[in-house]
């Protein structure tokens, strides 16, 4: 763990442009049109197109795809002070949306691996076990 924690490479993802794919992503922002409202993010309406390596089936397979689109917000408050309803849906600026955006990232990339670690342990240990668990896996 010391050896992932002091390399800054074992750190971080890299992307492989020769994996990506182009396409256009369009997304109705209007405040009308939110889907729904979390705590740090809206969701939106949108629609995918793909334009290369479009995969046969599943997301992005067929143009003009319907897909709900997650956007980072800030609470933008009165300047009477901020209240528990009283906040408006701000933009970031792009510089802070992309920093977010990566540290989202790497969250996801650092989850993903530890669920690689976390299911084959299980499986293990289930297979392992001379009584299976009480529910069935």
């Amino acid at each position: 763990m010391s050896e992932i924690l002091d390399n800054i490479h074992y750190r971080l993802f890299t992307l492989h442009t020769v994996e990506s794919t182009t396409g256009q992503l369009t997304v109705n922002t209007s405040s009308a049109n939110i889907i729904s409202r979390g705590g740090f993010k809206t969701a939106h309406p949108g629609w995918l197109t793909l334009v290369s390596n479009i995969p046969m089936t599943g997301l992005g397979s067929v143009p003009h795809q319907k897909v709900i689109v997650k956007r980072p917000f800030i609470k933008v408050y009165p300047p009477s002070g901020p209240s528990v309803s009283t906040y408006k849906v701000g933009c970031y600026a792009m510089a802070d949306k992309l920093s977010k955006q990566y540290k989202e990232a790497n969250v996801l990339y650092w989850a993903n691996l530890l669920l690689d670690l976390t299911y084959p342990f299980i499986n293990h240990c289930v297979a392992a076990s001379s009584n299976p668990p009480p529910p069935p896996i």
